[in-house]
């Protein structure tokens, strides 16, 4: 068994999770790497992510476990080989046994910024779809520098219910989501929210959609996943390899 963390930036953050599940498999192939099956009428081969990632939202912290023999390292090396520079793999390590990720990973960790329309228009120009450049463009002109802002940010998040409507199969939904916000914060001119996920899940685009139409932020928030977290007794602790 192996334990992997892997990137999901630029174009790929379009697409599915089934659709990842293919590319991994896809790759794996292509790479010559060996994957156990699993035992039955449809054996395929054995690979356990963590919740699925929000199509539109980028992040440097996916995880999943693969059911092989390979060393960690070598696993590595080859997946990267073949693999597109929007899916790599940070961090592999081999395990005893098979971590449950999908219901051990119960909050996720998001940087949030925004960018000019002209540098999305660019970026998207470059094919860059936006990506981490977005991100980084987005810190200059972001609107979460200003105190001002951040007061608004922190009276609409931290009251006693935060009452959000959103498309959910093309009705409209209104739902609390005060207590999927675990966490929110400022730093680097950026938006940082922990929020539930995997069995009860907050989708970020979905919050920020709202509180930007409430702050009457013109420009689409740039959103990129960089943590996980499990539960340690009644508190939150970052996982990681």
């Amino acid at each position: 068994m192996i334990l992997i963390k892997f990137t999901k930036k630029g174009s790929t953050k379009f697409i599915s999770h089934i659709d990842l599940v293919r590319i991994f498999v896809y790759t794996i192939n292509r790479a010559g790497l060996d994957v156990n099956y699993s035992l039955g009428f449809n054996p395929h081969k054995r690979i356990f992510f963590a919740p699925p990632l929000a199509v539109g939202v980028e992040s440097e912290a996916e995880f999943c476990v693969i059911d092989t023999n390979e060393k960690a390292t070598d696993f590595k090396h080859k997946f990267n080989k073949v693999s597109t520079q929007n899916i790599q793999i940070i961090k592999a390590k081999n395990i005893g046994a098979r971590i449950n990720l999908a219901k051990d990973i119960i909050a996720s960790g998001f940087a949030v910024c925004t960018a000019t329309s002209d540098q999305h228009s660019a970026n998207s120009e470059q094919g860059l779809g936006g990506s981490e450049q977005d991100i980084e463009c987005g810190i200059q002109n972001s609107a979460f520098g200003s105190l001002d802002m951040q007061e608004k940010i922190a009276k609409l998040l931290g009251g006693k219910s935060v009452k959000i409507t959103y498309l959910q199969k093309g009705e409209s939904v209104t739902k609390d989501v005060k207590h999927l916000i675990k966490d929110f914060s400022f730093a680097d001119n950026k938006l940082h929210l922990v929020l539930s996920t995997g069995q009860e899940n907050l989708r970020p685009d979905r919050l920020l959609n709202w509180l930007f139409k409430k702050l009457k932020i013109t420009s689409s928030p740039q959103i990129l996943k960089t943590k996980n977290f499990v539960l340690d007794g009644a508190k939150l602790k970052e996982f990681n390899i």
